[in-house]
């Protein structure tokens, strides 16, 4: 679909759900919209190498009547635009899932004809900006820090374990950031674990539940591991 997907500097997608932008600074890729954050490196990496992959069939359509049917109305589909290092280099609209497992279908601006391209299964998730965002800070376990540095206004202050414990009266001031960091876990997983009443669900869980979906149509057992048992359950 993209051969060229890797050297790409930018992309942005925008749909129903609002517009997601990254771009490669100095060789580092950040989010850039809806919030500016750090990306996960290993998430974009794999979705530019699914578009370098994607081989595209068809047409199934040219019938401008029948766009809605594909989710490839001007009002439903989702823009998909990928800077090269020279300009432009890719400009698609992507739809609804195609007739294969991690297909979509997706036409080109201003042409009603429909084809069908895969796998696209990072892109299919939308607009969300949880699988891009670099989740570093949320994976780390509060019982492996072992040094924190706090910056501010006022100045910065660093804390260091000595032979295991935190000095003086650390260990009370650091417990709620501590605490903070396993909060940050818990959201990473499913938002649901720290407010019960979120109810818009997770992009890690569905982006989970997509893949023991394929696997089971292939045959194939998962072992699913979560140091959240409560995750187990929703």
């Amino acid at each position: 679909l993209y051969p060229e997907a890797a050297r790409a500097e930018g992309v942005t997608l925008k749909g129903p759900g609002g517009e997601l932008r990254l771009a490669k600074h100095e060789g580092t890729w950040r989010l850039e919209a809806p919030f500016s954050a750090p990306a996960d490196a290993g998430a974009v990496s794999a979705a530019l190498a699914e578009l370098a992959a994607a081989r595209a069939s068809g047409p199934y359509s040219d019938d401008a009547g029948k766009l809605p049917l594909f989710a490839l109305g001007d009002s439903s589909a989702t823009v998909l635009r990928v800077a090269g290092p020279g300009g432009p280099g890719l400009d698609i609209l992507l739809g609804g899932p195609g007739a294969a497992a991690a297909h979509a279908f997706y036409r080109t601006p201003g042409s009603a004809a429909v084809f069908e391209a895969g796998p696209l299964s990072h892109w299919r998730r939308g607009t969300d900006p949880g699988p891009w965002v670099d989740k570093t800070l949320a994976a780390v376990e509060p019982a492996r820090v072992t040094r924190l540095r706090v910056r501010s206004p006022m100045g910065v202050v660093d804390v260091a374990r000595q032979e295991g414990a935190w000095p003086g009266g650390a260990a009370a001031a650091l417990g709620p950031v501590l605490a903070a960091l396993t909060r940050l876990r818990q959201i990473a997983c499913h938002p649901g674990l720290v407010d019960p009443e979120f109810a818009a669900g997770s992009s890690k869980l569905k982006a989970a539940i997509e893949i023991l979906t394929e696997l089971r149509k292939e045959g194939h057992r998962a072992l699913v591991f979560s140091q959240f048992t409560r995750l187990l359950a929703l």
